[in-house]
């Protein structure tokens, strides 16, 4: 399948999606063919969320890795679609594409379960996702990084979910920031 979710969306244009998530295949694929990545935007922008169509199958897949990349000010989540069934499509034929996120300077959105998850609490509402992730970048790089907010108005709930790249600092991290009850996953 070549279509790919993209949620969180700021107020655009399906024009202006596409050149953006093109540059940014550009910019990630250690080697690209010619031409662009993306052939079709949908968008919804009252429910913030859009499609966008690959030319092939692998660009599709290779382009999950760009989940977290920022839009503006906002990160967006990629995922394929709620429809979306393996079974039901060919498989993919050729390599995925290799993508370097680090060119994009990418936090994933998805934190997963397991060692090395952090949950702090207690957040002021009024720190927006850049200060929260300002304030644990200092213990190390982020991995992954949500800041839960509420759907309507994306203002903050006053908790996050983390993973830092570095295991090391998580116990620090976890200690100097206890006041914001934050917790290690184990």
């Amino acid at each position: 399948m070549r279509r790919l979710y993209a949620g969180n969306l700021p107020h655009t244009t399906e024009h202006d999606l596409m050149h953006f998530f093109n540059v940014a295949m550009r910019t990630a694929l250690v080697d690209q063919p010619a031409g662009d990545s993306v052939v079709s935007v949908y968008l919804n922008m009252e429910k913030r969320f859009g499609f966008i169509e690959f030319r092939t199958v692998e660009e599709a897949t290779a382009a999950l890795a760009l989940d977290g990349i920022v839009y503006g000010t906002y990160p967006l989540k990629i995922r394929r679609p709620s429809d979306y069934n393996p079974n039901a499509f060919p498989s993919i034929t050729g390599p995925i594409p290799d993508i370097d996120v680090s060119r994009l300077g990418i936090v994933s959105t998805q934190v997963p379960d397991g060692p090395g998850k952090l949950f702090c609490g207690g957040l002021p509402y009024e720190l927006n996702e850049e200060q929260v992730r300002e304030l644990l970048e200092a213990y190390g790089p982020i991995k992954a990084f949500h800041l839960v907010r509420e759907k309507d108005s994306n203002i903050s709930k006053g908790y996050c979910f983390s993973n830092i790249r570095t295991i090391a600092y998580l116990r620090p991290l976890a200690k100097d920031l206890n006041n914001l009850a934050c917790q290690l996953s184990s």
